[in-house]
């Protein structure tokens, strides 16, 4: 988003607020980040068939651009083979294990359609097809991207790249034509995984709470949506709170090494 309107990537906080052990910053970008976590909490309140129809759409065409981007970046992208060739560096040990950190982060919610089981007809088929379905093309995905990334960009190049990796790598396939779009679509990316831990998440909370392992609250639902309500809002208001006290790295990390 801070491609197209900078502002949004801005980490300049407006105000900060000291606490015992951290402290609370808000900035515009952390004001984006608020307001895409409370309206799709919002939506997912709403009750499941819209927090369905909206997952389904943003996931679909998460996966559709993605395969779009690596099928048109090997066939006509300004890409080089000759990255793959190895540069002679070696790897250290506590290096590789801090670089684990992310890619766990990357397959976190792998196994989050489990926690849906008692909202899918026929659980007992379709939670095993969804993880293995969905665990392997996920994998099948994140290789192929991997591949034309440094297809586009050698390895020491990759490194030094900060987050907006996919800008980068379209910038040099493609030229900022194409690159532009291709960020927008990050956008709509980033959304979906939003979107699907808002819905799976507080089906766990919920779940907990009717087992007497949680506050009582969190077994509630909606008397008309049908939806936990409560988990799902003190969700939004705990992820709420990681943004004010925490940068971009920090979550990563943080969220990355709990799950």
């Amino acid at each position: 988003l801070g491609r197209f309107v900078p502002v949004a990537a801005d980490t300049t906080p407006f105000f900060q607020i000291p606490l015992a052990i951290v402290t609370l910053r808000l900035s515009p970008q952390s004001i984006v980040a608020l307001t895409a976590i409370g309206g799709l909490s919002v939506v997912h309140i709403f009750g499941l068939g819209p927090g369905r129809i909206l997952q389904n759409f943003l996931a679909a065409l998460k996966v559709l651009v993605l395969m779009v981007f690596v099928a048109v970046g090997f066939s006509i992208g300004q890409g080089s083979t000759s990255n793959f060739v190895a540069s002679g560096g070696g790897v250290v040990a506590s290096s590789w294990a801090l670089a684990m950190i992310p890619v766990m982060f990357s397959y976190s919610g792998w196994n989050a359609a489990s926690y849906l089981a008692e909202e899918i007809r026929d659980p007992g088929r379709n939670v095993p097809l969804a993880l293995g379905i969905g665990t392997g093309a996920v994998v099948v995905i994140y290789l192929l991207l991997n591949f034309l990334y440094i297809y586009a960009l050698p390895v020491t190049e990759l490194a030094e790249v900060d987050v907006r990796v996919v800008d980068a790598a379209a910038d040099q396939l493609f030229g900022p034509a194409v690159a532009g779009p291709l960020a927008a679509a990050s956008v709509v990316m980033i959304a979906a995984s939003i979107s699907a831990m808002v819905l799976a998440g507080p089906r766990v909370y919920y779940a907990m709470a009717q087992d007497g392992q949680f506050f009582a609250k969190f077994a509630e639902v909606h008397p008309r949506f049908r939806t936990p309500t409560a988990a799902i809002v003190a969700q939004s208001v705990w992820a709420g709170v990681l943004v004010l006290t925490g940068t971009f790295d920090q979550l990563v990390e943080y969220t990355g090494f709990a799950v």
